[in-house]
């Protein structure tokens, strides 16, 4: 990452910025041959970790407002809620066509014959899959945190 992009990602960090960012890790393996297996040398798969953060864009503060949340806890509220009302809240209509897209998308991108359905899927996704639109020309800010994996030089042979 460049000195002025970790400047950037630094500065968005500060509270008074109010920008908001999902970290996600993932975990990342990689299989290391050797090539010299008479010398007790041994391939191995090497595991390590990435991290990256994602700026979250027009989020409205309120919804980190921790001050609601709490009070509503010391008063009890958080008790009247039920399993009902969460179920209530979940759109199964989008799930289903989710589901679906999911199930298509595996077809036509692995199985030979359905192939050619490939625009109708991509117009599948606009009609029934977007909730909110982004506008033309939007990027995510994303930030590359870290990487974490063990060098090929620092094997420790056996003995």
């Amino acid at each position: 990452m460049a000195a002025a992009d970790v400047d950037n990602f630094k500065k968005s960090l500060d509270p008074k910025a109010k920008l908001h960012h999902w970290v996600v890790s993932n975990n990342i393996q990689t299989y290391a041959r050797k090539y010299n297996p008479c010398l007790g040398q041994l391939s191995k798969i090497l595991k390590g970790m990435a991290a990256t953060a994602i700026q979250m864009e027009n989020v409205d503060d309120k919804a980190f407002n921790l001050k609601t949340f709490l009070d509503n806890q010391a008063k009890g509220e958080c008790e009247t809620i039920t399993t009902n009302m969460i179920i209530n809240n979940i759109d199964t209509t989008h799930l289903a066509n989710a589901a679906t897209f999911q199930f298509l998308q595996t077809l036509v991108n692995f199985v030979p014959k359905p192939a050619h359905l490939q625009p109708f899927l991509a117009q599948y996704t606009q009609d029934h899959l977007h909730k909110l639109e982004q506008p033309t020309g939007f990027k995510t800010k994303i930030s590359p945190l870290a990487l974490h994996l063990p060098l090929a030089h620092r094997y420790s042979y056996p003995k």
